[in-house]
This record gives C-alpha cells, structure tokens and sequence, in this order.
C-alpha cells in the first residue's frame, strides 16, 4: 500500500487539487470522465480493491459510487495522515 498513499500524498499536495476529495478506481484500458476527481488504476497497484477496503473499514474513505465504476471519498483526517506522511 506504501505506493498508493505514495500517489495519493502527491495528488493532494497539488495546489490545484487542494479540495479535491473524490477517487475512482478504474482499469487504464477503461474510458472514464473523472473531472474534478482522482483516479487510481487497478493496472498500477496490484489489489487495489483490497486495499481501498482496508481504508474503508478503517474509515479512512467512504464509498460514494453512483454508476459501474468504484468511486470513494477521502476523509478529512485522512487526507492530514497522507499529507503528513503518517
């Protein structure tokens, strides 16, 4: 998981990405209209799935998908852990 909260401290250290909170998990192969949210690929973390339930069950994300692909919310104190490094 060390890579994906790698990913996810440099996507939100952008300034443009400062309230950004919402991610889709998605294949690279996959054609997806994620304006104004992140996007993880499946292709580049291996169990991605896996390991967005483990932040789920720790409350650190909350599901908030809508249509067929997997789409989660970052908590606050979540997104202090990331950017702190923790």
């Amino acid at each position: 998981m060390p890579k994906l909260l790698v990913e996810m401290k440099h996507d939100l250290a952008k300034p443009e990405h400062c309230d950004t909170r919402e991610f889709f998990i998605s294949q690279r192969e996959w054609l997806l209209n994620a304006a104004g949210c992140f996007v993880y690929y499946e292709n580049d973390h291996p169990g991605l799935q896996g390991k967005i339930h483990v932040l789920e069950n720790l409350g650190y994300v909350v599901e908030i998908t809508a249509g067929d692909t997997p789409k989660y919310r970052m908590t606050e104190e979540f997104v202090q852990l990331v950017l702190a490094g923790r």
